[in-house]
């Protein structure tokens, strides 16, 4: 009897046609796979069973909202139901088994286009709706691009795309500084905040929650009545706060 020998192999891609996306948030959490079961890498056996749970890496629970997609060898890739697969009359050789989890990121094939024949293309990701922030990875597929002869080309560093998309509600405060003066009212010495010059007068935002947003697009979306605004170099605090000077 001939040895049979299994690779697992974890991808945590989702494919679909000549692009690949990988989401490496679920639910707003980083996700792992933690394989229950899976054969030796040598065997006489001409059956492989496999058995995993994908969770959340914070709170160790199921990614509720991830699909898991399995795959052996050059085989048509199928749903990976309950976490289970089992594959039978294996022939003798190497296997390799991928698994691949889709998460909140879903690539919408009939929106594929080609701007520029072998150069520029387009396409649409749908994100769920169950999802209120994360990250989702676009990443080219390996048999992309090739030559005349069939050569594939190898892939560069700017063959992926980082996608941050975040639907969570943000409060906004706006603070200023205000000199201070003491003003006498009535045989009384009171302390008053007040100010007629707004020349270099410095105003911050401070957000309920990190946005992912620079200073010029925050700038962009006030509208201001009079005068104008320039930001500063002032510590962000985790990109909850961003300040201006007004000019």
């Amino acid at each position: 009897m001939g040895l049979l020998r299994v690779v697992p192999f974890l991808s945590v891609l989702c494919w679909l046609l000549p692009l690949l996306c990988s989401i490496t948030k679920c639910g707003g959490s980083d996700v792992y796979v933690k394989f229950l079961k899976a054969p030796h890498a040598f065997s006489h056996f001409k059956s492989a069973t496999f058995s995993f749970q994908v969770l959340n890496t914070s709170s160790e629970s199921p990614c509720s909202n991830c699909i898991l997609i399995c795959k052996l060898d050059d085989e048509l890739a199928s749903v990976c139901k309950k976490g289970k697969v089992k594959y039978r009359t294996l022939r003798d050789g190497n296997h390799t088994f991928e698994l691949l989890v889709y998460g909140a990121g879903q690539v919408i094939p009939s929106s594929f286009r080609i701007l520029q024949p072998n150069l520029i293309y387009s396409l649409l990701v749908s994100l769920s709706s169950a999802v209120q922030y994360g990250r989702a990875i676009l990443v080219m597929d390996r048999n992309f691009c090739t030559d005349f002869a069939g050569n594939s080309f190898m892939r560069m560093p700017n063959s992926s795309v980082n996608i941050h998309f975040d639907r969570r509600k943000v409060y906004v405060n706006i603070r200023t500084s205000v000199p201070e003066e003491l003003l006498q009212l009535d045989s009384a010495t009171r302390t008053i905040q007040a100010t007629n010059d707004f020349d270099r007068l410095k105003i911050y935002l401070y957000f309920s929650a990190p946005v992912l947003n620079s200073s010029a697009e925050i700038l962009n979306s006030i509208n201001i009545s009079q005068g104008s605004l320039l930001p500063n170099n002032a510590k962000r605090l985790g990109d909850r706060r961003f300040g201006f000077m007004v000019s």
